[in-house]
C-alpha cells in the first residue's frame, strides 16, 4: 500500500518498541549484578542470545551503549519498564 512503511517485527506479538518477558528478566538479573555467564546460566541459554537480548532491549529503550544501560538500572530509571506486568 503506498504510504505505509515497512511492517516491524512483533517479537512473538508484542508491540515493536515493548520489551519481552525475557529482555525483562535479563534487565533485571543485570540491575542485580549478575553476570552474563550467570545469567546466560540461569536462562539455560547461550552468553550470545543473552547479548542478543540486550542488544534488542537498548535499541527499543533507544539506549546507545550497554554501559548506559547499567546506570540505568544500577539507579533505578529503568525500574518502570522491567517490572513484571500484572
Amino acid at each position: 500500500m503506498p504510504g505505509h512503511g515497512p511492517k516491524l517485527p512483533t517479537f512473538g506479538g508484542d508491540s515493536p518498541t515493548r520489551l519481552t518477558a525475557t529482555e525483562r528478566t535479563i534487565l533485571r538479573a543485570l540491575r542485580d549484578g549478575l553476570t552474563l555467564t550467570e545469567i546466560a546460566a540461569g536462562l539455560k541459554r547461550s552468553e550470545l542470545t543473552v547479548r542478543t537480548h540486550i542488544r534488542n532491549a537498548r535499541a527499543k529503550l533507544d539506549i546507545r551503549e550497554t554501559a548506559e544501560l547499567r546506570r540505568l538500572l544500577a539507579a533505578g530509571n529503568l525500574d518502570g519498564q522491567i517490572s513484571e506486568p500484572g
